[in-house]
């Protein structure tokens, strides 16, 4: 689990199937916090919810530019 924020200009250099790896391993990351709120288990970084929702929205947007070329 990555714990900083991803650079628009790092993910533009990966490809197709990298970036949808990525996007995976991201919204899977959000369903564990979410279970662990939901669970009452105490969260490490309750601002990483924010960090993987702004981080999702970059691969989407980089993979809808790319869906356009």
């Amino acid at each position: 689990m990555a714990k900083t924020k991803v650079q628009a200009k790092d993910l533009k250099n990966l490809t197709d199937n990298e970036l949808q790896d990525k996007y995976l391993s991201l919204r899977d990351e959000i369903f564990q916090l979410k279970i662990q709120l939901v669970t009452h288990q105490k969260v490490a970084n309750p601002m990483r919810f924010n960090a993987i929702r702004k981080d999702l929205a970059r691969i989407k947007t980089i993979q809808g530019e790319r869906r356009k070329k």
